[in-house]
C-alpha cells in the first residue's frame, strides 16, 4: 500500500530526498504496544530553563496517519558565541520514536509539494518515520547546542499514527448523485453520519461539488488524542459563509466539530467575525492549503468600525500550511504554525504570538484606509452668540459638548457597542448631525457616514483623539473619521515570561505596519527572526522596536528595505550575552539610549547618513532603498549596490530563497557570495 500520511504525505510530497547526514530514518522501540508513549522506558524530559536553550519548533503538523514512511521536520538553532554557521549552532537534533533515538547531524532543505500541487522550499531537521505497524506513537525532538554552556531543548509529545487502513470512514459529499451510506448530499449529515458510528481514527470527507456550504453545529468533541477528520476539497469552489444575523450584525463559525483538518476549502468571512473554536476542546486543528477572505473587501466594516476588534480570526492554536489569506485582519495571530502562507490586502496585525511563522510571503499589508479617515462632518454656526466652539473628549464612548459664549448648551454622548449600532440613535455620524441641527443656530452636514461617530476627530489629530474646543462661528469646522490602527507584522506582548519562537524566511513588500516589536514585561527567552524581508511605505515612520529583558534573541541576517531597528534601552531593553543582532540590513540601526555592552552586535549594514550604533562591530554604511536590493518594491531583494562591496562572514549557512550562503558574501536576507 501506498504512503497514506499527508501534509508530507500524501499531498505535500517530498521532491529531493535528503543525504545520510542530514536526514534520519527511524522506526518505534521494540517495547512499543501501538499505544502511545508504551515504547519508553522514561520519556524525554525539557530540563527547566536556567539559562540559554535553543529555539525548537516542529514544522510539520502532528496526529498524521501513515502507511509507509512520514518525513516530519523542526526548525531548531542556537547562538554559538556569535555565528550559527554551518549547523545552526547545534551539534546535531535527537529524535526520540518510542524509545528509540536517532541523531540528525544538519539541517537542510525541503523541496515540498503542497496541498495544491505548488511546489515550495523549507529549511529545517528532517526526520522520516517508518512505519511498523499499525497505532500512536509519540515522537520528541531534542536541540542539543554546540555550546556546551547552554542547555539542551526538547519538545513533545507529537503523537503520529502508523496505520495501514488509510481511512477508518471514508464519505463523499456530492448531491448529483444518489444518497448512499458513504455519500451525502450536504458536509453535516456526513458529520453526524460519522459521529452516529462513533468514529475516532483518522476520518475523511470529500466534498466533490463547487458551491456554497453552511457548517452548522454537530456537537461532537472527538478530543484532543482523536487524528483528523480531514474535510477535503476535490474541486475549486467548495466554500464555507455564514450570513451576517437578521439584525445586520456579524455572525461566526462554530461547526463544533473538532480536531478537523479543512483542506482545499474556501472560508468566507463577509459575514463572520471569526472561526470559533471551543474552549476546553482540543482547539488544535488544521487548515492546510485552504482559502480564507472576506469577499466584500478589505475596508468592508458593517459595524461601521473597522473589522479588527478581535485579535484574531481563527480562534485558539492551529497548524496552518500553504494557506491563502486576503481582506482580512489579525489573520494568522496566536498559532502554533503558520508555514507557507501568502496574505494579500491583509492589515491590522498579522502573526503576533504564533510560535512558528516561516516561509509566508505578504504583499499589500496595510490599514491606512482606517488611520488616514475621510471627511465626515461640517459644523458651523450662524446663531447670535459672539462665539460657538466644539470640543470631544474620551476616545470611546466620547462625548461631544456644544458651548456658546463659553457655556455649554448641551452634550451628546456617542455609543460604541452593538445595541447603539441597533438603537441608531446616538451610533452613526448622522445621528450626531441630528443632534447638532436640532440646536438653535447650529448647522451640520454629513460629509461621510461609512464610520461610527466616536471615531470623529480633527483631520491634524491623531485617530480617534479627543479634542478641546474649535471655534464653528468664524468658519465651518470639518471633522473626519480616523481609528487608531496600531498594524504589527509580528509582536510579542503581554506580562508572562515569552519563549521559544522561531520568525524565519518570510518575505514581505507594500507593508504599513511595524515589523517586529518585542515588548513584554515578563521579557523574551531563545527567539529566532531570521532571513525575513520586508520592504515598507516610507511615510510609515514605524520602527522595528526590542524592549524588556532578552535572553538569547537572535536577530540576523534581516532586510529591512526601508525601516529603522531601535534597541529600547532608554526603556527597558536588558539583553544577555547569548543574544546576537547580526548581518542584518536597515535604514539606521541605534540604541534608544545607553549602548548595553552585553548583546553581540556586529557585522550590520545601515543607510548612508546613518551612524553605526555604539559598541557594534563592524557596521558598513552606504546605499539606501532604492540601491541596496534589485526590486524591493516588487519583493526582489537581492543585493545590489553598497551590499556586494561590504561583504562580511555569515552567521547562518541558508537564506530566505533556500539556497546555502558562502563563507563571504552580501549581508541580509538573500545570500550572495562577493565573488559572484
Amino acid at each position: 500500500m501506498g504512503r497514506v500520511g499527508y501534509g508530507f504525505g500524501s499531498v505535500a510530497r517530498l521532491l529531493n530526498a535528503a543525504s545520510a547526514s542530514s536526514k534520519a530514518t527511524i522506526n518505534p522501540g521494540e517495547d512499543w504496544t501501538g499505544t502511545a508513549g508504551s515504547g519508553f522506558a522514561s520519556v524525554p524530559a525539557d530540563p527547566a530553563r536556567t539559562t540559554a536553550k535553543p529555539v525548537l519548533r516542529l514544522i510539520t503538523p502532528p496526529k498524521q496517519r501513515f502507511s509507509s514512511n512520514l518525513t516530519i521536520g523542526v526548525r531548531a538553532a542556537a547562538n554559538n558565541s556569535g555565528t550559527l554557521f554551518d549547523t545552526d549552532g547545534l551539534s546535531f537534533v535527537r529524535v526520540h520514536y518510542e524509545g528509540n533515538i536517532v541523531d540528525i547531524a544538519a539541517p537542510s532543505v525541503r523541496n515540498l509539494v503542497d496541498a495544491n500541487d505548488i511546489t515550495k522550499c523549507y529549511w529545517g531537521w528532517w526526520c522520516e518515520l517508518e512505519y511498523s505497524g499499525n497505532g500512536a506513537a509519540d515522537v520528541y525532538f531534542e536541540a542539543v547546542p554546540t555550546d556546551t554552556n547552554m542547555q539542551s531543548r526538547v519538545i513533545g509529545p507529537y503523537t503520529f499514527h502508523p496505520n495501514d487502513q488509510e481511512w477508518e470512514l471514508d464519505f463523499t459529499v456530492n448531491p448529483d448523485l444518489p444518497l448512499s451510506a458513504t455519500n451525502y448530499h450536504d458536509i453535516n449529515p456526513a458529520i453526524n453520519a460519522m459521529k452516529q458510528q462513533g468514529a475516532s481514527g483518522a476520518l475523511r470527507v470529500r466534498i466533490e461539488k463547487a458551491g456554497d456550504y453552511a457548517l452548522t453545529d454537530r456537537n461532537w468533541n472527538r478530543g484532543a488524542a482523536a487524528e483528523w477528520l480531514v474535510v477535503e476539497a476535490t474541486v475549486p469552489g467548495v466554500r464555507f459563509s455564514q450570513d451576517l444575523q437578521a439584525d445586520g450584525t456579524l455572525s461566526f463559525f462554530r461547526p463544533r466539530f473538532e480536531p478537523v483538518c479543512f483542506r482545499r476549502c474556501e472560508f468566507d468571512f463577509a459575514g463572520s467575525s471569526e472561526y470559533y473554536f471551543e474552549p476546553g476542546w482540543a482547539r488544535e486543528n488544521w487548515f492546510d492549503g485552504c482559502v480564507l477572505t472576506n469577499s466584500n473587501g478589505r475596508n468592508d466594516a458593517p459595524l461601521k468600525v473597522p473589522r479588527n476588534t478581535l485579535a484574531w480570526i481563527l480562534r485558539g492554536r492551529h497548524w496552518i500550511t500553504e494557506c491563502s489569506f486576503s481582506n482580512l485582519a489579525n489573520c494568522a495571530t496566536g498559532q502554533h504554525l503558520v508555514r507557507g502562507c501568502e496574505f494579500t490586502q491583509c492589515w491590522s496585525d498579522l502573526a503576533n504570538g504564533t510560535y512558528a511563522f516561516v516561509g509566508n510571503i505578504v504583499q499589500d499589508f496595510d490599514g491606512s484606509y482606517y488611520r488616514d479617515g475621510m471627511a465626515a462632518l461640517s459644523v458651523e454656526y450662524t446663531g447670535p452668540a459672539g462665539s460657538a466652539t466644539i470640543a470631544a473628549s474620551g476616545i470611546g464612548p466620547k462625548t461631544f459638548t456644544l458651548r456658546e459664549d463659553g457655556a455649554s448648551i448641551g452634550t451628546f454622548v456617542t455609543g460604541t457597542n452593538k445595541a447603539a449600532f441597533l438603537a441608531d440613535t446616538n451610533y452613526t455620524v448622522q445621528n450626531l448631525a441630528d443632534w447638532i441641527n436640532a440646536q438653535s443656530g447650529w448647522n451640520a452636514t454629513v460629509l461621510d457616514n461609512r464610520f461610527a461617530a466616536f471615531g470623529l476627530c480633527l483631520d491634524s489629530g491623531s485617530p480617534q483623539a479627543a479634542f478641546g474646543q474649535q471655534d464653528v462661528k468664524s468658519a465651518p469646522l470639518v471633522l473626519h473619521t480616523k481609528f487608531d490602527i496600531h498594524a504589527d507584522i509580528y509582536q510579542l506582548s503581554g506580562n508572562s515570561a515569552i519563549e521559544n519562537i522561531v520568525i524565519a524566511e518570510n518575505r514581505m513588500w507594500d507593508i504599513d505596519a511595524q515589523n517586529i516589536f518585542l515588548t513584554a514585561p515578563g521579557g523574551f527567552s531563545d527567539v529566532m527572526i531570521v532571513n525575513n524581508a520586508f520592504e515598507n511605505f516610507l511615510s510609515s515612520g514605524a520602527q522595528s522596536q526590542f524592549s524588556s529583558a532578552h535572553s538569547h534573541v537572535i536577530v540576523a541576517h534581516n532586510s529591512m528595505a526601508s525601516q529603522t531597528i531601535t534597541m529600547r534601552s532608554d526603556s527597558t531593553f536588558n539583553p544577555d550575552a547569548y543574544c546576537l543582532i547580526a548581518n542584518n540590513v536597515s535604514q539606521e540601526l541605534r540604541w534608544g539610549g545607553a549602548a548595553d555592552p552585553d548583546p553581540i552586535v556586529a557585522d550590520n549594514h545601515v543607510h548612508a547618513g546613518s551612524s553605526p550604533p555604539t559598541g557594534a562591530n563592524g557596521t558598513s554604511i552606504g546605499g539606501d532603498f532604492g540601491s541596496l536590493y534589485v526590486d524591493a518594491d516588487n519583493g526582489d531583494f537581492a543585493p545590489a549596490g553598497d551590499l556586494l562591496i561590504n561583504g562580511k562572514s555569515p552567521v547562518l549557512r541558508g537564506d530566505l530563497n533556500c539556497a546555502k550562503r558562502s563563507t563571504y558574501g552580501a549581508v541580509g536576507a538573500v545570500g550572495k557570495s562577493i565573488f559572484g
